[in-house]
């Protein structure tokens, strides 16, 4: 009999269903299939050694590399050249049948997830040349282009005998559904190794007939690109060093006018010349019409393999999930190189996102095909007193009835993991950190795994011991149903934002992943991960407190869906440097200006912003250390800021000073109150949807303490004044700390606390409060109940 899988949102979210029964969150996934099937450190003891800890569902992966007699890591058993084909996997010593045979012989009832590589093999590549990510220099890379249709071709046929294959063995009933792993994790190896364009003979091709068909003709091409030398025989892809050398050499526009670099006073005499991070399309339009081709690529690319997959499985008749490791809006600024290697100018490395295509998805996020987005664990903050997070998206995908899937596959003391960078180096920084990351998906209704990805990063007694502690707790934190609280901090990324860039990732990494590092997550407010484009969603929170890191364009669409869903009842929006500095096509202030009511102005500068608070008696700022300063050392521009005294002659308040460049002397931090303002302000009584505050700042990132008064003047409970990670929902709370000492969490209505990891309730009665004394580093994790 066929079994079927499913996503059901059951007491607030999503589980899976399979066969009927909602399937364990106790999940461990082993990517590293030993040839010593009987030797020491080996799959096979590190799978049973998760059964004895209480594990009930595991993944699996199809062959690859070596194990199918290859040379090259992505070739497998079901591509095996041009147009050839093979379903002889389970020949194989590490067949799927195998590695199922050995979980189902030690747990009968374990159900299973089937990982597979996405890549054509190694034949293929260098049969195809053409059709190959390829730089300006000749360089080819693993992956075709997105848009070669050979490719494309074979890659549905390879898809659907996978599907078909596994669907077929005499084990597939314990199949729950299948994750797919793109070179690049859905970033393109182009991209990640710092070239922007893909100059294939293939993506050539395709670009210039998507070219053709927006414009119509050559002429309006030449005129919207401003380059009348370009004929039907030229190429229209960029170059990544024409565009550099255009960017560096560029007299920029603003305001729709080439300003005269001559003309602003500077104490060296030499004029400024380069384009500003952020650009007019007259000076990017080919670029911009580029990453518009690569998106559109891009989600047609995703949106076909999740509809193969769709389709086979009606074929079969059955119903399962499946998913990519992609989407990885949170990381708009990942600096591949730069971060991990540290090579590379981090600054000025290529938006990843841009040039590869993967932004502006709401359209497939809305696909009833694409029901499951996986992703590792944030490899920028994984130590003690860090908060963990996801690469991908996460609450997008909660919000909408599917599954976000976290890989935690954190490193630890043993095993080839010891240097990697916020690797557990104690058996404490284990207990204290697996704690941490179970509490993350079940604070936000999201689900995880344990993952060894490269060497034995559970395999040792004491681990294990505590993985069989684990168990029960993830079980009681899975029972518990997730109420959303209103008073967590709504993170809203605009994913379309990196259009109006310079194509450089030096300021989405500030804004997205420095701002959650270093102020978001230890503010003592829990936090979501949104998209600007979740807020059309009608189930979007009732969250008090917004914080917008890269809403450059605000559209009258986008100022109605803000009106609608943010600006109103009493909240706080807060507003990055950059906010409403483009119309689309020009820079200016008119919709900086227009959503915050303070006159402002666009200064044709690039500057290194940093804001020092000044208490003026205002309830954000008087709870605040005395001349705080934040704000970073990279430079960009132009300069938003209120002109001087527009804040007060709008009723505003000044909150800090910027400290940007000699020639200006403005507001940099300000508060301005709508009808009766926050639910803090002075002002008594209920808000309606006139009333509610909006907060500028100049610089970024944003400091925790700040963004904790922020909160508190939307009127959000704030569970913890002491900066540690909290995560939070009305139905739990977690707190993680690397510094020992007491801490008191203040809970957001009086309830019964049970102690998330014993079972038992925190005091007698119902409490308000928790107190408790920790260790460094330490987690605790409370459920609260009605």
């Amino acid at each position: 009999m066929k079994t079927n899988t499913k996503i059901v949102v059951e007491n607030g979210k999503p589980f899976v269903f399979h066969s009927g029964k909602k399937i364990s969150q106790n999940v461990y996934c082993d990517y590293i299939l030993n040839d010593n099937k009987a030797g020491n450190d080996n799959w096979c003891q590190r799978v049973s050694e998760f059964v004895d800890s209480g594990a009930t569902v595991f993944h699996i992966r199809v062959p690859y590399g070596f194990k199918v007699g290859s040379d090259d890591y992505y070739d497998g058993p079901f591509w095996l050249g041009d147009n050839v084909f093979s379903l002889k996997e389970e020949e194989l010593e590490w067949s799927l049948d195998y590695q199922a045979s050995v979980i189902l012989e030690r747990c009968p009832t374990a159900t299973i997830y089937i990982k597979f590589l996405l890549a054509p093999p190694k034949i293929f590549v260098d049969k195809n040349p053409g059709e190959m990510q390829t730089d300006e220099y000749g360089k080819i890379y693993r992956q075709p282009t997105l848009s070669a249709p050979k490719y494309r071709k074979q890659l549905r046929i390879y898809l659907e005998k996978l599907l078909t294959y596994c669907e077929g063995r005499s084990w597939s009933n314990h199949i729950i559904g299948y994750l797919g792993m793109p070179i690049g994790e859905g970033i393109t190896p182009l991209t990640i190794n710092g070239k922007m364009f893909d100059v294939s003979a293939s993506n050539e091709k395709n670009f210039t007939s998507w070219a053709k068909k927006k414009y119509r003709t050559l002429s309006a091409i030449r005129k919207a690109w401003g380059d009348n030398t370009l004929t039907l025989k030229s190429a229209f892809i960029p170059r990544d060093q024409e565009w550099i050398a255009k960017r560096n050499s560029l007299v920029p526009s603003v305001e729709g006018k080439k300003y005269d670099p001559s003309s602003i006073t500077t104490n060296c005499g030499a004029p400024d010349i380069g384009a500003f991070h952020w650009v007019e399309e007259s000076d990017a339009a080919q670029v911009r019409d580029y990453c518009r081709f690569m998106r559109d690529t891009y989600i047609d690319w995703m949106a076909d393999i999740h509809h193969v997959a769709d389709e086979t499985f009606k074929n079969i008749g059955v119903k399962k999930l499946f998913g990519l490791d992609s989407l990885k809006q949170p990381q708009i600024g990942w600096q591949i190189q730069s971060s991990f290697d540290g090579i590379g100018d981090g600054q000025s490395f290529p938006s990843l996102f841009a040039f590869t295509g993967c932004w502006g998805i709401e359209s497939l996020l809305n696909d009833s095909t694409l029901n499951v987005v996986w992703n590792p664990a944030d490899y920028y903050a994984r130590s003690m007193g860090f908060a963990y997070e996801s690469e991908g998206l996460t609450d997008s995908m909660a919000l909408r009835g599917k599954m976000a899937i976290v890989e935690n596959d954190c490193r630890t003391y043993v095993g080839a993991g010891i240097e990697d960078q916020g690797a557990f180096r104690n058996i404490q920084e284990v207990k204290a950190g697996l704690l941490r990351n179970a509490a993350l998906p079940f604070s936000r209704g999201l689900h995880s795994y344990w993952c060894n990805v490269g060497s034995s990063y559970f395999h040792d007694a004491k681990i294990q011991k505590f993985i069989r502690t684990l168990v029960p707790i993830q079980d009681r934190l899975q029972s518990n149903p997730h109420r959303e609280t209103s008073d967590a901090i709504a993170f809203v990324i605009d994913d379309e934002s990196l259009l109006y860039e310079d194509f450089t990732s030096g300021y989405q990494t500030l804004a997205l992943i420095i701002q959650r590092i270093r102020g978001l997550s230890h503010c003592g407010v829990p936090y979501r991960m949104l998209l600007l484009s979740d807020l059309r969603l009608k189930n979007i929170p009732a969250y008090k407190t917004w914080l917008f890191p890269n809403l450059f364009n605000i559209t009258p669409s986008v100022k109605k869906l803000l009106t609608l869903k943010v600006l109103h009842s009493g909240n706080v929006a807060i507003f990055g440097p950059a906010t409403g500095i483009t119309d689309g096509t020009y820079l200016n202030a008119k919709g900086a200006t227009d959503i915050l009511g303070v006159e402002m102005e666009c200064l044709p500068r690039t500057s290194v912003r940093h804001v020092i608070v000044q208490d003026g008696g205002h309830p954000i700022t008087k709870e605040l250390p005395a001349n705080e300063i934040f704000g970073d050392s990279m430079g960009y521009g132009p300069t938003l800021l209120p002109k001087y005294g527009a804040v007060e002659a709008a009723g505003g308040h000044a909150l800090g000073h910027a400290n940007t460049i000699w020639f200006q002397n403005r507001t940099g931090l300000f508060v301005k109150d709508f009808g009766r303002g926050a639910r803090g302000s002075k002002i008594k009584g209920d808000r309606g949807k006139k009333d509610y505050s909006v907060v500028f700042s100049v610089a970024l990132p944003l400091p925790a303490d700040l963004l904790r008064s922020c909160a508190r003047y939307a009127g959000s409970h704030i569970w913890c004044e002491s900066n540690d990670v909290i995560y939070a929902s009305d139905s739990m709370v977690c707190i993680h700390t690397s510094k020992q000492g007491a801490r008191e969490i203040a809970l957001p209505r009086t309830c019964k606390v049970v102690d998330a990891v014993t079972g038992k309730q925190v005091g007698t009665k119902k409490i308000k409060r928790i107190s408790v004394k920790l260790k460094s580093p330490d987690t605790r994790i409370f459920i609260l109940e009605k």
